[in-house]
């Protein structure tokens, strides 16, 4: 039997549209962990007959920039969360003056010799992971990076860059339900930084460990998944919270298509 697996953006409506699920085979989970944070994507696989009105919804340019953005945007989430937490630094780097971006990048380079010198001489490997941003007309350019800690300081990183205003600070997800996703949100908050999020033009150190998903057909049944659609927020978490012992449910999200059965589920967790 031919099956269709719909795109999360085939369901991008927050109240109900189609609560039926006949022509839903099963419903596949996709869960991913990083660091003491849990994404589960639960979504129905299709009868082919019935994904045929899937391409009748036209997406406009800015729909697909958007779902674009959201899945670049939660894999360098879990990228960060799965290799850094409250011992490290999230540091904003900016230029004092403008530049061309080929000049600036030769400045983040001899930046970044001067750190391996730093991180070699005390043994330790560096880590790190970040995006630039640039602002007016391309010419003003910025750092924002999250860096393995415990071996410089703030005022030693600070000192090291030189290059006008910096602001190193540490790492506090203890109060952060979803970690690093706060500081992601503020490194991307620019239209340009967002296309460079989505055209992988961001950096990282080689070794980080990688956001892999795993997948189970049986995790949540058809009944199960209506059962989360229809439910309240504290059945859900009960609901969620025994499918994942060990976790904590700190937010779900449903959405519904206009011509797909079914439901897409959204959930992250944080370990207890």
């Amino acid at each position: 039997m031919r099956t269709y697996i719909p795109a999360a953006e085939d369901y991008a409506y927050d109240q109900p549209r189609h609560t039926t699920t006949k022509g839903v085979l099963l419903q596949r989970t996709r869960t991913v962990v990083a660091g003491d944070h849990l994404d589960a994507d639960i979504y129905p696989v299709l009868d082919w007959q019935y994904s045929r009105e899937a391409g009748k919804r036209g997406k406009t340019p800015e729909q697909m920039r958007k779902a674009n953005f959201r899945r670049a945007f939660r894999y360098f989430v879990q990228l960060c969360n799965a290799n850094f937490d409250d011992h490290d630094l999230k540091c904003e780097l900016t230029m004092e003056r403008e530049c061309s971006f080929d000049e600036f990048k030769k400045i983040k380079r001899n930046f970044f010799d001067r750190l391996r010198k730093k991180f070699r001489e005390a043994g330790v490997k560096m880590e790190y992971a970040g995006i630039i941003e640039s602002t007016h007309q391309g010419r003003q350019h910025h750092i924002h990076m999250v860096l393995r800690g415990g071996v410089l300081t703030r005022d030693e990183v600070e000192a090291l860059w030189g290059q006008g205003t910096a602001n190193v600070d540490r790492v506090q997800t203890k109060f952060e339900d979803k970690g690093l996703e706060g500081f992601v949100r503020y490194m991307t908050q620019h239209k340009d930084t967002q296309e460079k999020l989505m055209k992988r033009k961001w950096f990282a150190s080689k070794g980080l460990k990688k956001p892999r998903p795993t997948y189970n057909d049986s995790k949540f049944s058809r009944r199960a998944s209506m059962k989360l659609a229809q439910a309240a927020q504290e059945d859900a978490k009960k609901l969620f919270e025994k499918k994942y012992p060990g976790w904590r449910l700190v937010e779900y999200s449903l959405h519904y298509s206009d011509f797909l059965p079914g439901v897409y589920i959204h959930a992250h967790m944080r370990r207890k």
